[in-house]
């Protein structure tokens, strides 16, 4: 049940979620697919284009010579 103190509360710690999951995806780069989704979620939450395009680039340093450009890598990168 919210705290009815402050009722902002939830969006305030909404908001400071884009941080960590930009701070996650930097911790993740070993696991580039889901650091690509930390970013979309930063994303989505703060607007930042900096997400997408640091995504982009993780992007383009997986090799994916036996997949075909709409595969999963791919549409994930796209926001």
């Amino acid at each position: 049940m919210p705290s009815r103190k402050r009722p902002g509360g939830y969006l305030e710690s909404f908001f400071e979620r884009a941080g960590y999951y930009e701070q996650m995806a930097g911790l993740l780069e070993q696991n580039p697919l889901l650091a690509i989704d930390y970013l979309r979620r930063a994303f989505l939450i703060s607007g930042r284009t900096d997400c997408s395009e640091r995504a982009k680039r993780i992007l383009g340093t997986l090799t994916l010579e036996d997949r075909a450009r709409d595969s999963v890598e791919m549409l994930l990168a796209e926001f």
